[in-house]
């Protein structure tokens, strides 16, 4: 699993090792193991799926949740869902339960793990199901210059200027998909919303954004597509074809997202994606 989105992660097919997932999420080895001894009965952590979000800037996600068990109650093998912030593992749910979940980030870079593991076999499976989320992204408090949030997305010097919206001084950004496969005949729907403190079609013309950045061999390219700005903000949705004609090549890509202020850092704006799907 590479993207954020509503779905479903499983213990079941494509699942891969624990040690696969601390590398993908930069957990220590061994942590997962580590951090099930805090479970009742909880002692080897197998494998499962998980999804990593990286993050620079005034950040926050909360989503909701639905994980599924097909271990006993009280069971030795205890699957469990979980989430991570860089090094910090925390609990979600080892027994069936629906709730909520939210991390307010501190301001910087940040790794966001969330992930499901079976636990002391690979046998029975258990599922977490993101059913809904707010990835919110703001340029307030925490935000990063223009330049700093293009070398984390991949994008050449200059890229956000070049939207034509003016001079991008500081944001926040995401990369919510890493190696995510797109094909010809796809298509990429984001929704999102969109707030600004801004008077309508400012000379300050905050705006977010969606990226593509591909360093693949013999592929390296880029792509980003503006979602709004002062002009049009509120919510949205924003569909992107796969195709050597459409919006993007088929190719594999790391996506992010970001908002950036114009031409000042006074008056702050902020981008919520509510979710990203690929058919």
């Amino acid at each position: 699993m590479a993207l954020l989105s509503t779905t479903t992660l499983t213990t079941g097919m494509g699942a891969v090792s624990d040690s696969q997932i601390e590398s993908k999420l930069g957990l220590a080895p061994g942590s997962l193991d580590q951090f099930v001894t805090t479970i009742p009965q909880g002692n080897d952590a197998t494998e499962g799926q998980a999804i990593a979000v990286k993050t620079k800037g005034d950040v926050d996600l909360k989503f909701n949740y639905d994980f599924k068990t097909g271990e006993f109650p009280g069971d030795v093998f205890n699957d469990f869902s979980f989430y991570s912030v860089n090094q910090d593992i925390k609990l979600i749910a080892f027994d069936n339960q629906l709730g909520t979940v939210g991390i307010d980030l501190s301001p910087g870079t940040n790794t966001i793990g969330i992930g499901v593991m079976d636990e002391g076999d690979t046998i029975v499976d258990s599922t977490l199901a993101i059913t809904s989320y707010d990835l919110s992204l703001s340029t307030g408090t925490g935000s990063f210059t223009d330049a700093q949030l293009e070398t984390f997305l991949g994008l050449d010097v200059l890229k956000l200027d070049n939207l034509g919206n003016g001079d991008a001084t500081e944001g926040s950004a995401a990369i919510v998909g890493h190696d995510v496969t797109l094909n010809e005949g796809q298509t990429l729907t984001i929704d999102y919303n969109f707030t600004t403190n801004e008077v309508f079609n400012s000379f300050f013309n905050d705006f977010a954004f969606i990226s593509f950045n591909s360093e693949a061999p013999n592929m390296v390219m880029e792509g980003y597509f503006e979602l709004a700005d002062t002009s049009s903000p509120g919510m949205g949705s924003l569909t992107l074809t796969v195709g050597a004609t459409g919006d993007i090549a088929p190719g594999t890509y790391d996506i992010g997202v970001g908002v950036v202020d114009v031409g000042d850092t006074i008056v702050n704006s902020s981008l919520t994606v509510t979710d990203i799907t690929i058919v």
